[in-house]
């Protein structure tokens, strides 16, 4: 990686398209999908009804409901971990970016012209990109 001029910027520059953009998306994804899991728990009674359970089985479906239960907040938990880590990520990428472009004049004038330039940085100005990563949901067993 160069150290000065346009040719550092646009190292940068990459790096502020995968803190800003990139990592954002993919936390929104991972937190989406982290709601959608917990979601799942509002239906466990009538999955696990033993109402509907042939006599007999209903001790296995009581193991069985608790094993989804312990799995689904192991799967939410994981996915909201990751969201949370993905945004961070993001945020510190972006840091380091300013942080290292601020030591070239040379390369904030060649970030404003990438900035500009740059298709992935034109879905910024479009409005198309959302930065709010949707907030996660941890289940009862997790750390928040």
């Amino acid at each position: 990686m160069k150290t000065k001029g346009w040719e550092f910027w646009t190292d940068l520059g990459e790096l502020m398209s995968v803190g800003q953009i990139q990592l954002p998306r993919l936390a929104s994804s991972f937190a989406v999908a982290n709601r959608a899991v917990a979601r799942t728990a509002h239906h466990d009674q009538e999955m696990f009804n033993t109402g509907m359970v042939p006599d007999g089985l209903e001790h296995s479906m009581s193991e069985s409901h608790r094993l989804f239960g312990e799995l689904r907040d192991l799967v939410q938990d994981a996915m909201g971990k990751t969201a949370d880590a993905l945004e961070h990520s993001g945020r510190v990428i972006v840091h380091v970016a300013n942080t290292y472009a601020a030591t070239d004049d040379e390369a904030k004038a060649a970030m404003r012209s990438y900035v500009k330039n740059d298709p992935t940085y034109g879905l910024v100005h479009e409005n198309v990109v959302d930065f709010n990563v949707p907030g996660v949901v941890m289940s009862d067993h997790g750390e928040s």
